[in-house]
This record gives C-alpha cells, sequence and structure tokens, in this order.
C-alpha cells in the first residue's frame, strides 16, 4: 500500500448515508440463515413477496420452490437495483427480534472500526420491523437510544418512514417514536 493511501486509512471518516439493513455484512446473513431456516423467517411473509422475490434469479434458493441450498452469497449477487432491493427486502424477514437489531449494530460497528468510521447517519425503517409484531415501538426506540449511547463510532439515526405504506403509515410511525422520548 502506497504511503498516501496508508494515511487516508489511518484519517477518520463519516458515513452520511447508510441503511442499517443495507449495512449487513454477508458473515452476518450467514449466521442469520444458520439461526433461521428460509420457511421460518418467512413465516410472516404475503404470496406478494414471494412473487418479487420470485423475478430475481439470485434469490430462488431461498423460496420453497428452489432446488437448491440458500446460501449467504446468493443474497449479494444481484446484477441490478431492482435485485438489490429484493436482496434488501428478504434479508429483513431474517431480523426477528431485538437480538438480532443489536448482532447487525454490532457487526457494522466492527465494520466501521476497520474503516476508521468515528460517525455515522444510519437510516433504519421501524415500519420494517415493527411489521413483525414482535418488536415493540417502545422496544425499538430503546433500542436505538441504547446503541446510540455505545462507544465507538457515534451513531445519528434518520428514521424513514418507507413511503410505499401511505401517509398515514408513516405519521403513525413517527408518532408514536415521538411519543417515546423523553
Amino acid at each position: 500500500m502506497s504511503g498516501l493511501a496508508e494515511r487516508l486509512r489511518a484519517q477518520p471518516k463519516a458515513e452520511l448515508h447508510l441503511h442499517l439493513v443495507g449495512a449487513m455484512p454477508r458473515e452476518f446473513f450467514a449466521e442469520q440463515l444458520e439461526k433461521y431456516t428460509p420457511q421460518e423467517a418467512f413465516s410472516d411473509a404475503l404470496p406478494r413477496h414471494f412473487a418479487f422475490w420470485a423475478g430475481h434469479e439470485h434469490l430462488q434458493n431461498f423460496l420453497p420452490e428452489g432446488n437448491g441450498e440458500p446460501d449467504a452469497a446468493d443474497l449479494f449477487r444481484f446484477v441490478n437495483f431492482q435485485g438489490f432491493l429484493a436482496s434488501y427486502f428478504l434479508s429483513t424477514f431474517f431480523l426477528r427480534d431485538l437480538d438480532d437489531l443489536r448482532r447487525l449494530v454490532a457487526a457494522m460497528r466492527q465494520a466501521f472500526e476497520l474503516e476508521n468510521i468515528v460517525y455515522a447517519e444510519v437510516t433504519i425503517s421501524p415500519t420494517e420491523h415493527l411489521y413483525r409484531k414482535s418488536i415493540s415501538v417502545e422496544a425499538l426506540a430503546g433500542f436505538m437510544d441504547e446503541v446510540a449511547d455505545q462507544p465507538g463510532a457515534k451513531i445519528l439515526w434518520i428514521v424513514d418512514t418507507v413511503r410505499n405504506l401511505g401517509v398515514e403509515s408513516g405519521l403513525r410511525t413517527i408518532e408514536s417514536l415521538l411519543a417515546m422520548r423523553p
């Protein structure tokens, strides 16, 4: 590595646009595949979700009609933005509880440390996690505060209300989270 490259790598950095789920390392997803079978992960998936995923070749082994074993590497073999979105959405079904989210943040922080990232603005989409009904608004708000206060890179949460669920859904999510603030 050149002297300049070494100096740049050593400089503190900021990550200004990062989605929590989109930052999921392959190794973390492999652990989630060991923790949950696709059948378990997709227990609350709707037929339209399966239809969406079926249109993406790299996700076939995750589906009930797939003819192979699901492999974490397959999730990251998308070839276009639509494939990325399908992978992103599929991966959210493998985040079933707060422990999964805590472990994802720990994996993300580990990657931050390797890159010398000292500040990150991380987008979280609460409706992706509240949809499962295994995580309450109160628990999610507590999780966000807990993570923001951990040592290491400073994390500022950006709440995304997922526009495809409608304005009313977004407003309810924001109002619920704001009600939790001291």
